[in-house]
């Protein structure tokens, strides 16, 4: 179908559970392991079966790139581990791109989304956002969130130990979420560091970075954000094959 109706664009979205690198010797005595003790002989006909499917997969990918051929396809994978993608899957793709972080004025408007989505949930001012804005340098909106669902869970778990469920407290008699909850929030909310990030440079496994505003107006309903909570860039991965 693409070469078909080219120019196209083929998007793959969390790619690397798809193209991910072969497991090693350990790796697979432990799944053996795992599926003997457990009864769970399926597991091993799933990756076998993924195995075929990512096989096929890189022999089409050749079969568009090959001089044979006279297609304008781009192949576009995003990842938030492409530390856990076959090397040879990696290297069919032409460009790999960095989306950077939201910055300061970015995670600043996230938590405005959120505290104007549920203002009924928050007391907060507009100095005290800018202050959290400053404090959760590498949050992701997804972190923001769980910031904030954390902030509201301790609130819930502080109610329940002084007994005030039982003494007929509903959710909307809680007291709203203050800046001290977020910032005791922070504590056990993971953010991501740049130490992986630092890793893929030193490996090369970046060729070029670009903010995350610039990356959606270039690539458009084609780029999408990957969420782990291990990390929230993501590196595009871009096959093209000239037209």
């Amino acid at each position: 179908m693409a070469k078909h109706d080219q120019p196209s664009v083929i998007f793959i979205d969390e790619i690397d559970t798809f193209l991910r690198r072969a497991m090693d010797r350990d790796e697979i005595e432990e799944l053996l392991s795992y599926c003997m003790e457990k009864n769970e002989i399926q597991i091993l006909s799933q990756r076998w079966m993924k195995r075929q499917a990512k096989a096929q997969f890189l022999v089409e990918m050749d079969r568009l790139s090959s001089k044979s051929g006279d297609f304008g396809v781009f192949v576009i994978g995003a990842t938030d581990r492409p530390q856990e993608m076959d090397e040879d899957a990696s290297g069919r793709f032409a460009k790999q791109i960095f989306v950077e972080m939201p910055d300061k004025k970015a995670r600043e408007k996230m938590l405005w989304k959120i505290v104007k989505k549920n203002e009924n949930d928050f007391e907060l001012s507009g100095k005290e956002i800018d202050q959290l804005a400053l404090m959760t340098e590498n949050f992701s909106f997804d972190d923001s969130l769980e910031l904030c669902q954390t902030a509201n869970l301790a609130i819930v778990h502080n109610a329940s130990e002084q007994n005030e469920f039982f003494q007929g407290t509903m959710d909307a008699q809680l007291r709203r979420i203050k800046m001290k909850d977020l910032e005791n929030a922070i504590e056990t909310v993971l953010s991501i560091t740049m130490a992986d990030f630092q890793t893929f440079l030193a490996n090369g496994l970046v060729a070029a970075t670009m903010p995350l505003f610039f990356a959606s107006q270039t690539y458009g309903k084609n780029l999408k954000v990957a969420k782990s909570k291990e990390l929230f860039w993501v590196i595009v991965l871009i096959q093209h094959v000239a037209g």
